[in-house]
């Protein structure tokens, strides 16, 4: 038995084949679009961003009423952040620039900008050792904070 087929499903199967590959075309272009993406961020967030000359401990300072400006000045005048865009981005996407909290912060070399502005934003401050000489009794020591 011969089967013909009429033009008319000829054309219809001809018709399917581009609108297939267009779809996974369009498919394979969004999965390396979203790829690509999700690498930037995770590069952004999850990559050590932090230098330090020698593998050194560093400790930055935020005075009281200090913003965002004056914490990236602090870090970028010492040569802490490999990348500044990154951090930028991390820290506003964090919400770090409204929560700059003042305190004593030591910095290590590699860490990541979560790790940095997490540590910064939840104000994980060093503790600072004071040493008063000449003082043996706690009223001398009131003595002299009061003047």
């Amino acid at each position: 038995m011969v089967h013909y087929h009429s033009s008319f499903q000829r054309n219809r199967k001809s018709k399917k084949k581009p609108f297939r590959k267009f779809i996974i075309a369009f498919f394979v272009l969004f999965l390396l679009a979203f790829g690509g993406a999700g690498y930037l961020v995770y590069q952004a967030v999850f990559t050590p961003n932090v230098w330090t000359e020698n593998n050194e401990k560093v400790y930055v300072y935020i005075n009281t009423g200090d913003g965002f400006e004056e914490v990236k000045k602090e870090l970028y005048s010492k040569g802490l952040i490999i990348n500044r865009l990154y951090f930028e981005e991390v820290a506003k996407y964090k919400k770090y620039e409204e929560n700059v909290k003042p305190g004593r912060y030591l910095i290590s070399k590699g860490m990541t900008n979560n790790e940095l502005i997490n540590l910064l934003r939840l104000g994980e401050q060093e503790p600072v050792k004071l040493r008063f000489n000449n003082i043996r009794l706690k009223e001398d020591l009131a003595e002299r904070i009061d003047g």
